[in-house]
């Protein structure tokens, strides 16, 4: 790409593929089986799974379901229908505005992209989008070390670059 042009991604979605409807788990209570919200990296209370096997999220999270992370990520910003906090937050709402991404028969999804904001020396920049969610089968358990989300969250990290000519 030309030095100091932007450059924008094409238009990418999250989805919620969790296709089984499930209780919430964030009360005591049991309640009917629901699609379920796949809640994201934030503030979160995790309290043990009755099979010690998992942990569940059972207090308040901010919803931000990406962030843009990584030597150049400044150089990023997310476009999107509903902004975060900064412009490397993407926090996953739905089409019915509500935080959180459902799942079941009728899946959920956040349409975003990604622009690089131009650079005027010549060279390779890079991010990563880090997708965060409660989900076990979504690649990488926290930890909880500097830079990862919250501890038993898990997360996917996609490389974003951009090559600038001379």
């Amino acid at each position: 790409m030309t030095r100091g042009a932007p450059a924008i991604s094409k238009t990418r979605h999250l989805t919620n593929a969790q296709t089984r409807v499930l209780p919430d788990r964030r009360t005591e209570r049991t309640p009917a089986p629901a699609p379920v919200t796949t809640l994201l990296h934030g503030t979160a209370n995790l309290k043990p799974a009755v099979h010690g096997d998992s942990e569940h999220v059972r207090g308040p999270t901010d919803h931000v379901g990406a962030i843009l992370i990584g030597k150049d990520a400044a150089r990023f910003e997310f476009v999107t229908k509903h902004p975060g906090a900064t412009p490397r937050e993407l926090p996953l709402l739905g089409p019915d505005g509500r935080p959180g991404l459902s799942g079941g028969p009728s899946p959920e999804a956040e349409e975003w992209a990604v622009t690089f904001l131009g650079a005027t020396q010549p060279g390779r920049y890079s991010a990563i989008v880090r997708i965060v969610t409660q989900a076990a089968n979504a690649n990488t358990r926290s930890t909880g070390q500097p830079g990862e989300p919250v501890e038993a969250m898990y997360y996917t990290d996609v490389p974003v670059s951009v090559r600038v000519g001379p």
